[in-house]
């Protein structure tokens, strides 16, 4: 099932992607000037800012991230391509539940508003939330790879003004369901190329509105909700040299743009682009990531451009140890630390992270099965 990726200007002068797939055959290919055009068109039409790139399962948290150069368990998340990697001692891979939270309270914005402490302590200051809860299964197969996942997550941000008299919620939570397949083709001069796509269907509540401090809380008003939806679709390729692995991932493919909440200002879902570079080995592996577009915060959210390394070592052959480190290079340049341990039990493994920067810190876990 072969794929075809191409952009087309529409009447408007606006860019849309046409995507050919071709099932009569498994011997077929993706043309390397189609991925070249693709590639320079999709960097010329991201000059609108993107959300985040989101983070699904612990072990990925564990290595600050970096996730789209190796590893079957992260295809359908963060790489589809992945999904056409040769499975060595199973055929299927299911991570159910999977969930975590990222919190930055430095003020103790919300201890303040439980317990009706002294508001003055806590004028500006600012209280962020990132979580998710995830599944996803993944059929891995050079000849046919394929991924599935639906995953819930939330970017919360709130305020309190300057003058004390009102809490400002800005967030976003959405909903996504997505199916990838995956394929090992030849491209021009290069052979056994990884190359995937998902396409994916977003649901989105915003908020944007404000709240007397009187009684206020940090649960958001469900009242409040702006409601939108999209059809998306991601590009990935990923290349092995040995124990070396090189990925790309275009995220996002058409650009949408809508309100936070009730408020003039926006968010926008578009182009997300990542490379990485990554050794493995059967007991270590190293990978480093980097954002090629800047990311738009929600909200009171920085605007983010992560450069991360993540490295992995199997200490027993059932027991994992990771590290990683993350830098935004935009923005207000936060740098996060991360750590997690893996465990394998026969076909599940356990998976435990956990991040922190100087204002907050999170913990990430997950359930796996191999089969």
């Amino acid at each position: 099932m072969p794929f075809c990726i191409f952009y087309k200007p529409a009447n408007n002068g606006s860019k849309r992607l046409s995507i050919y797939c071709n099932t009569n055959g498994i011997n077929s290919y993706l043309t390397g000037r189609t991925l070249i055009a693709g590639s320079v068109l999709f960097l010329l039409c991201g000059q609108a800012q993107p959300l985040d790139f989101p983070l699904f399962d612990a072990r990925t948290a564990g290595l600050a991230g970096a996730s789209i150069a190796h590893n079957i368990s992260n295809a359908a998340f963060y790489n589809p391509a992945l999904a056409a990697l040769e499975p060595e001692n199973f055929e299927w891979y299911l991570l159910a539940p999977s969930v975590g939270e990222f919190i930055s309270d430095p003020a103790e914005i919300e201890n303040t508003l439980q317990q009706s402490g002294n508001v003055a302590d806590i004028i500006d200051k600012e209280y962020k939330k990132y979580a998710y809860r995830a599944i996803q299964l993944t059929i891995p197969s050079p000849n046919l790879g394929g991924t599935l996942y639906v995953v819930e997550y939330e970017s919360q941000t709130a305020k309190v003004d300057s003058t004390a008299t009102n809490l400002i919620h800005r967030s976003l939570e959405v909903f996504e369901i997505g199916f990838g397949a995956a394929q090992l083709q030849d491209i021009l001069w290069m052979e056994a190329v990884m190359v995937g796509i998902t396409g994916k269907i977003s649901l989105f509540e915003s908020y944007g509105y404000s709240e007397p401090m009187a009684g206020a809380s940090l649960e958001l008003d469900s009242n409040q909700a702006v409601r939108d939806s999209e059809l998306n679709l991601d590009f990935g390729i990923s290349k092995e040299y040995g124990v070396w692995k090189t990925g790309l991932v275009f995220k996002n493919i058409f650009s949408q743009e809508n309100s936070l909440g009730n408020t003039s200002e926006t968010y926008s879902i578009g182009p997300q682009i990542r490379a990485a570079v990554a050794y493995q080995s059967r007991r270590t592996v190293f990978e480093f990531d980097i954002d090629l577009l800047k990311n738009q915060g929600v909200g009171f959210e920085s605007d983010t451009m992560y450069a991360a390394a993540g490295w992995e070592w199997r200490i027993f052959p059932a027991f994992f140890l990771r590290l990683g480190y993350k830098q935004n290079i935009v923005g207000d340049a936060q740098g996060v630390v991360t750590g997690g341990v893996g465990l394998r039990l026969w076909a599940l493994l356990l998976d435990v992270a956990a991040s922190a920067d100087e204002d907050g810190e999170g913990i990430f876990m997950h359930a796996a099965w191999e089969f």
